[in-house]
């Protein structure tokens, strides 16, 4: 509720630049993620969506603009390039995009602050 109230005021209004509309999630969007199911979907770059986990089988497929209503987070190389905040705020572009973290992947702290003595 407080990301919401954040929302309206307007103090998150330096993240966020243009409207993100469902043309332009079906041209740049490699995957999209719901705010309903928190389910992942893939662009088949033809204005339709599979979900991930139905790659390998036969597969439900949606149109993007069934599923634009929906959309939480559009992700392009590697990156969140556009979000909504709640499900009824508007989908916009990230001015800064955030980098996707792999799951499973081990990110070594920096070691900067450490001080090793010999003892």
């Amino acid at each position: 509720m407080e990301k919401l109230r954040n929302y309206q005021s307007g103090t998150q209004s330096k993240m966020y630049g243009e409207y993100c509309y469902a043309s332009d999630v079906e041209r740049e969007a490699l995957t999209v993620k719901l705010f309903s199911t928190n389910e992942i979907w893939c662009n088949l770059n033809d204005g339709r969506f599979v979900r991930r986990s139905d790659l390998a089988r036969k597969a439900v497929i949606k149109n993007s603009a069934n599923l634009y209503e929906q959309i939480k987070n559009v992700e392009a190389a590697g990156f969140i390039i556009a979000r909504r905040i709640h499900p009824n705020a508007p989908l916009k572009y990230l001015l800064d995009p955030i980098p996707i973290r792999k799951k499973g992947r081990y990110r070594p702290k920096k070691l900067e602050h450490a001080v090793y003595k010999k003892g």
